[in-house]
């Protein structure tokens, strides 16, 4: 009889010792999807709480002083600022933006005003490039999106790493 208690007790024990192995096993990993989960509800917070733009048919429409319409035009001194804006708002989201090419000539539809040209590459997963498509068909500016090329992700690597080249046009005053 003591040797039955004794092996109930072991055994008992044994089972003990498994079920707390796999509870703390079952702790780790739901730890570390709360983290990931955590990460990505910080990352869809920064592009829920960032102003969602405007197109610029609707801003224009919101214009009552005639001299306001000037704001819709890019200076040559706002350019590198602009740029800059763009790479913030897609570091904000988890993606890369970078400038390939870029170049102010005389605008030739017009004959006024100068006309910049960019090439502007896009890094990220699906939906950071699809959000950094949305701003930049948005922009409050007059603009013209002449290019747009999606590269997806080589999927036997299993990164979720989209690639994207935009050429834009704008008209600086």
């Amino acid at each position: 009889m003591k040797n039955k208690t004794q092996f109930i007790f072991g055994f008992s024990l044994v089972v003990f010792a498994i079920g707390l192995i796999m509870a703390s096993i079952i702790i780790v990993a739901v730890s570390d999807k709360l983290s990931i989960l955590n990460a990505k509800t910080a990352t869809i917070s920064v592009i829920n709480t960032s102003n969602q733009p405007l197109s610029l048919i609707d801003k224009v429409g919101q214009v009552t002083d005639p001299a306001m319409i000037w704001n819709f035009f890019l200076t040559k001194e706002s350019v590198p600022s602009f740029i800059n804006q763009l790479k913030k708002i897609g570091s904000q989201v988890g993606g890369e933006v970078s400038v390939l090419y870029f170049d102010i000539n005389r605008n030739p539809s017009t004959h006024w005003g100068n006309l910049l040209t960019l090439i502007i590459k896009l890094e990220g997963d699906w939906r950071v490039i699809k959000y950094m498509h949305k701003v930049i068909e948005t922009l409050p500016y007059h603009s013209r999106l002449t290019r747009l090329s999606l590269k997806q992700p080589d999927l036997a690597t299993g990164v979720d790493r989209w690639t994207s080249e935009i050429t834009l046009n704008m008209i600086l005053k």
